[in-house]
């Protein structure tokens, strides 16, 4: 698995923008964002789009028609992200596939309630309900999932403390490193 820097992506003491959404990765067709911007349609919630990709004119087209508030960033500089992560009150990954998702393992260590696909990659990751919430790809499963989420403070702030102690414990590149190690020493001794 990926390892995370726990020390820059960690909870900081920033004042969270009410109702606010963020998703973190490249805009393509994987990414599932279409399902995403259907998905807050005339909700009051601000979702900022932190990356960028063949499908940015597409989503803001779409953002528009939709009435969805969206907020393209761009590409942010990668020790920039934790402030945006910290920032809000959801990160959300709506992702038809994934291998091992970065921006998903980096909000948690944020400690930050997630709302992930139930894919198999998310699966790995989160326990459902414990470190984090998991939804279908459609828009009227998200769209529920984030409106249940957002009505509920303390179990966000529940999810987000344990899918930090869950990154930090499992995640972190200390954790990646000495795994690493090991594996390697075991494979040594038998050679």
């Amino acid at each position: 698995p990926n390892g995370v820097d726990t020390s820059l992506f960690k909870p900081m003491k920033i004042k969270k923008e009410k109702n606010s959404l963020i998703f973190v990765g490249r805009l393509t067709k994987q990414k599932n964002l279409e399902s995403l911007i259907k998905a807050i349609s005339k909700l009051d919630v601000t979702l900022y789009i932190v990356g960028d990709g063949e499908l940015r004119e597409k989503l803001e087209k779409l953002a528009k028609e939709f009435k969805s508030n969206v907020k393209f960033l761009g590409n942010v500089p990668n020790n920039e992200i934790p402030k945006l992560l910290n920032k809000c009150e959801i990160f959300i990954l709506p992702s038809l596939y994934e291998g091992m998702p970065k921006a998903l393992l980096e909000a948690m260590s944020c400690g930050m309630a997630v709302i992930a696909s139930r894919i198999e990659a998310h699966k790995r990751i989160i326990d459902d309900g414990v470190d984090g919430v998991l939804c279908e790809t459609e828009p009227k499963d998200i769209r529920e999932k984030i409106i249940y989420l957002l009505s509920n403070p303390e179990l966000r702030e529940r999810l987000g403390k344990n899918a930090r102690k869950k990154i930090v414990e499992k995640y972190s590149i200390e954790n990646q490193a000495n795994s690493q190690i090991e594996i390697l020493i075991k494979t040594l001794k038998f050679k």
